[in-house]
């Protein structure tokens, strides 16, 4: 929404292009526990990086 108010242009273009240059969101882990021990339930986060973490 952002990008589109500041571009001056409608929302649905902006996820039409992201959609063609396949810029899709991923979700990385929070590591809650500070790597001490695992997490029972993780939370996730979404951002668009290369890859998910599992």
């Amino acid at each position: 929404r952002q990008i589109a108010d500041y571009a001056g242009i409608p929302e649905h273009f902006i996820r039409a292009i992201r959609r063609a240059f396949h810029i899709v969101p991923t979700y990385k882990i929070v590591d809650t526990c500070a790597a001490e021990f695992e997490a029972a339930t993780p939370y996730y986060y979404s951002c668009y990086d290369q890859e998910d973490e599992k």
